[in-house]
């Protein structure tokens, strides 16, 4: 999610506020509660993250190569 100073944790985000991250095979990332950048492929995906009411909790996806 961006970071506007404001807890992201929950529902309520933004459907383009948030990025679903999955790193690539054999690539890792040690987790951080600071600001961090994030390279790879970034795609669009409507139909795997969506609620059980049929709504969706995120559109975006990216297969991360790196965490910085």
């Amino acid at each position: 999610m961006r970071d506007n100073q404001e807890c992201c944790f929950g529902p309520g985000a933004l459907l383009f506020d948030c990025v679903i991250v999955e790193m690539e095979p054999g690539k890792t990332a040690t987790f951080s509660t600071r600001v961090v950048a994030v390279k790879g492929k970034l795609e669009i995906d409507s139909e795997s993250f969506r609620t059980p009411e049929g709504g969706h909790y995120a559109i975006y996806k990216m297969m991360a190569q790196e965490v910085k």
